[in-house]
């Protein structure tokens, strides 16, 4: 199963090339599509590519469960094989199409261990790639939350629920950055998590504006 993110506001162009990339990955696997609004273009791609679309104020538990009952169906061939590696392995080349230059996207392995990074996310954390894949999204710990958010945050996702919410992260250089993160996982036949896709909007100007006002 492949997830992809509709931008909003897609011009004429883009929605071509939306169309053109998403309908041949459905031509090869299950594709379904994720609307950060509710627009006309996102619909329109969705349409004429043929996929089922989804607001991405949906994604709670319960769609996610869905989406991997009635997208993830088809029974998984032998692990070594090359049909299974392609099923399941992360294809970042997808997601960098849509999402590269419109939100900060990370994926991590089931334990955790972060196995792709966007080019956004190495901006605003200031770490390059080579620096974040193997390791945990601890790297950009902030300290700013208690051992209870990230226990909760981590029993939520673990469970085969979606978590949504805001953080604040730790750049290299010590300055600290907010976003608003959703946390998809991903589950094998099982319903164990596999893979967990986590979507994030950079809110720093926001947070410190609304801080201001709480100053006067």
């Amino acid at each position: 199963m492949i997830l992809a993110f509709l931008p909003g506001g897609l011009d004429s162009r883009e929605i071509d090339v939306h169309v053109e990339i998403l309908a041949c990955l459905a031509r090869e696997g299950k594709v379904v599509a994720i609307s950060a609004n509710k627009d006309d273009a996102a619909l329109s791609v969705a349409l004429r590519a043929g996929i089922p679309l989804i607001p991405e104020e949906s994604l709670n538990a319960g769609v996610v469960r869905r989406l991997v009952a009635e997208l993830g169906s088809m029974p998984p061939p032998a692990p070594d094989t090359e049909l299974w590696n392609r099923r399941v392995a992360y294809r970042p080349e997808h997601e960098h199409l849509a999402l590269d230059r419109h939100a900060i996207v990370s994926v991590a392995d089931g334990k955790g261990k972060i196995i792709y990074v966007n080019d956004l996310f190495c901006e605003i954390s200031g770490y390059a790639r080579n620096e974040l894949l193997g390791r945990t999204h601890n790297i950009v710990k902030s300290g700013y939350h208690g051992k209870g958010f990230y226990r909760d945050m981590w029993q939520t996702i673990a469970g085969g629920q979606t978590w949504k919410g805001e953080i604040c992260n730790r750049r290299k250089n010590g300055g600290l950055y907010w976003v608003e993160s959703t946390i998809v996982p991903f589950l094998d036949k099982g319903g164990n998590p596999y893979q967990y896709v986590s979507i994030r909007t950079d809110i720093t100007d926001l947070v410190i504006a609304e801080e201001r006002l709480r100053r006067g």
